[in-house]
């Protein structure tokens, strides 16, 4: 058996690619020196496992998109349920039990959605495509087609289909 063949070559190549042989490296002043020491002991990890963290961190959180706070999420689905749920009780239409449930149902699996269209709108209005130009939360709320039908119906006391069931 040869030293190297086709076989051995590839899987010592698979190998070296998991090693950590690539250097990654930039200049700090004497005030974020301090802060990084001190965050590093803080978390009892060396300086470069820190490092380390924070980039893998920052690449994951990359490849998953916009990705709202849990508050944005939270904040989201009370401007929804304010939205839809306060119509009905403004021009004096009865709610159902039922169709308040559906609604508060459908804005629970739509929220986590709708934050992130809010958040990927406002980053794309921003000066430089890297953050928002002043505003910390959503600008607007959305009427989406699943939670217009419901709110009508629960305005009607029926129940509606939403876009999703379509």
């Amino acid at each position: 058996m040869a030293l190297l063949d086709g076989k051995n070559l590839a899987a010592e190549a698979a190998k070296r690619a998991r090693f950590r042989v690539h250097h990654v490296g930039t200049k700090l002043n004497e005030a974020e020196l301090h802060e990084l020491e001190a965050l590093a002991a803080k978390r009892k990890e060396t300086q470069a496992e820190l490092i380390r963290g924070l980039i893998l961190h920052e690449l994951a959180r990359d490849a998953e998109g916009f990705r709202p706070s849990a508050e944005m999420t939270e904040i989201t689905a009370c401007r929804l349920l304010l939205t839809y749920l306060l119509r009905p009780v403004a021009t004096g239409q009865p709610m159902t039990d039922k169709a308040f449930d559906e609604v508060v149902e459908e804005v629970k699996k739509h929220q986590a959605r709708v934050a992130r269209d809010r958040l990927r709108d406002r980053d794309a209005l921003s000066i430089d495509g890297k953050g928002p130009l002043w505003w910390p939360v959503p600008v607007a709320c959305d009427r989406s087609p699943h939670i217009v039908a419901l709110a009508h119906a629960a305005s009607s006391g029926t129940r509606g289909t939403s876009a999703l069931e379509r």
